[in-house]
């Protein structure tokens, strides 16, 4: 008797664990998600946002200082795509992987929130913005930031 109260005791105990554990696993998940893609967009805009200039005078080399600079400080590939959906200036060669966002992108459209990143997904996560001269899309900007430390974090 005492056995069977005992197995039937730990099974419900473990439904209960199970039953509140996933969800909160799930939900600090979407948000560890959401904080780095948050923030990558933020920086994703600002270089959407500094490629105007040298698209605008032709020069788009000119972008290539920061966008290295930034790769080596936080380790996040930068690249300017043209209307043609080939890479003008790259902080470093990568694969573009996801050409759906890059697509997107060159269509005058921003980053939709990213999906749920769970611990043995590998892909990278990859933004794209359009870069926007008098309202006229002439690029993309891309970061493909490396997921290692969000999936540890998750």
């Amino acid at each position: 008797m005492r056995r069977r109260l005992l197995v039937t005791v730990l099974v419900l105990v473990a439904m209960v664990v199970v039953g509140l554990g996933v969800p909160l696993a799930i939900s600090d998940a979407r948000s560890a998600t959401q904080r780095q893609f948050t923030d990558r967009l933020a920086d994703t805009a600002r270089f959407a946002s500094l490629a105007q200039r040298p698209i605008t005078e032709g020069n788009p080399a000119a972008l290539l200082a920061e966008m290295r600079r930034y790769d080596e400080v936080y380790g996040i590939a930068v690249a300017l795509v043209g209307q043609d959906g080939q890479r003008s200036v790259t902080s470093r060669a990568f694969d573009l992987g996801d050409a759906d966002r890059v697509r997107v992108a060159l269509a005058g459209r921003g980053s939709e929130p990213y999906p749920l990143l769970k611990p043995w997904d590998t892909r990278p996560m990859l933004l794209a913005e359009p870069v926007l001269v008098e309202g006229e899309v002439k690029g993309a900007i891309v970061t493909v930031s490396p997921t290692d430390a969000l999936r540890h974090e998750v």
